[in-house]
């Protein structure tokens, strides 16, 4: 996500729920969202967004079944560099 937004982004906020436990020797899928800013009028691939979301979820690759989540919300340090020029 950040090399498509922007290599400067940090991580302002985080919140993840484990829902299940994590076993060993699994397969396991993960898919991102990443999400423009509500209100902002910015798409989420927008190098001047100053924030961006991203969705995350990790699924058990055989029953499918959600096992965490996650959800961020990323600082976008070269959009606040040229937003000061």
């Amino acid at each position: 996500m950040k090399c498509a937004v922007a290599p400067q982004c940090a991580t302002t906020s985080l919140t993840a729920k484990i829902k299940k436990p994590v076993e060993l020797h699994t397969t396991y899928v993960i898919e991102c969202v990443v999400k423009p800013v509500p209100g902002s009028g910015k798409s989420a691939l927008d190098e001047s967004a100053l924030r961006v979301l991203v969705e995350a979820t990790m699924r058990d690759a055989e029953t499918n079944a959600v096992v965490a989540t996650c959800e961020a919300t990323l600082a976008n340090i070269s959009a606040f560099n040229r937003a000061r020029r």
